[in-house]
């Protein structure tokens, strides 16, 4: 049954805007476009999950999240200051809720949680630590303070530059190792969409160096990515083509990834969603998903 059901799923796949990845492929390969401005399908294709309901149809006022991408290693002593840094904005109340955070190990290969995806060169960096806002803004490493506040800078700046031109909502089918992810982007504004769905893990156990003896527990890794679906081109992870939605209406792109090797349990999911902004494109809202779950559109209040 199970063979059948995956198998039915891949056709459904297929009816739609696909992009296939595993982690031997530098964080995933963009598939073809995606099926953009259809408005929705509230009945999907034979063996895709059902969206969640759209709470309010007619409203495309989002809430809106940066997305955070630090660079770090096990292998990086100075990267502590930046970790503690991160740690506190995302227990800030306001700035927590204004980011997602994602954690790419990059500094050294031997990393238990090493990120394949160059995702330090889609920043344009080399080594650790730097934390980038929406793969755009990259804050450098200073003391623990002074990271803090230029990541309120960098996270104001890009929060502030335009409200979310898009909202984002998704559902999960795991069957096995092989996670299908059903992802819809419902457009504020009429425009051209690229997105990304990136696999983090949590609780990876590593000696972390710590060359200044910040205090903290630093051993304990979560947030790993490990795999980077949005690969555009070798070092531009701003996403795979969704192609044009009109405003008010919906449309959507299908991941598949093979989990393999990792720790289901402790796994879920960013998506985001990236729009055209001075010529390029940057990442315009983001959210995170349970790796067997939904997400439903979030409107502003």
């Amino acid at each position: 049954m199970k063979t059948i059901k995956f198998l039915s799923m891949l056709v459904a796949v297929a009816m739609l805007g696909f992009s296939c990845s595993d982690d031997d492929d530098n964080g995933g390969n963009g598939g073809n476009g995606g099926n953009g401005g259809n408005g929705g399908d509230p009945n999907p294709p034979s063996g895709l999950p059902a969206l969640p309901d759209d709470s309010q149809p007619e409203s495309t006022s989002f809430v809106h999240r940066v997305l955070l991408t630090q660079i770090t290693g096990t292998g990086c002593g100075f990267c502590p200051l930046m970790i503690s840094a991160v740690e506190k904005i995302m227990e800030d109340a306001e700035y927590g809720d204004k980011a997602v955070l994602t954690v790419a190990h990059r500094y050294n290969s031997d990393d238990p949680a090493w990120c394949p995806a160059p995702l330090d060169k889609a920043l344009g960096v080399s080594g650790a630590p730097w934390c980038g806002v929406d793969l755009v803004e990259v804050v450098g490493n200073q003391s623990v303070d002074a990271n803090v506040s230029n990541l309120k800078r960098a996270i104001d700046k890009r929060y502030n530059a335009s409200p979310a031109k898009a909202g984002i909502a998704a559902s999960t089918e795991l069957d096995g190792d092989v996670l299908v992810v059903r992802m819809a982007v419902k457009a504020a504004e009429t425009g051209t969409f690229r997105v990304g769905c990136w696999l983090l893990e949590d609780g990876i156990q590593a000696q972390q160096s710590n060359y200044q003896g910040v205090p903290g527990n630093f051993n304990t890794h979560n947030n790993c990515v490990r795999i980077a679906d949005s690969k555009a081109s070798a070092t531009n992870y701003s996403g795979v083509e969704l192609g044009t939605v009109e405003q008010g209406k919906i449309g959507e792109k299908v991941f598949a990834m093979s989990l393999e090797g990792y720790k289901k349990e402790n796994c879920k999911l960013v998506l985001f969603v990236s729009a055209a902004e001075s010529g390029k494109y940057t990442v315009n809202n983001a959210v995170s998903c349970p790796l067997e779950g939904t997400v439903a559109f979030e409107y502003a209040k």
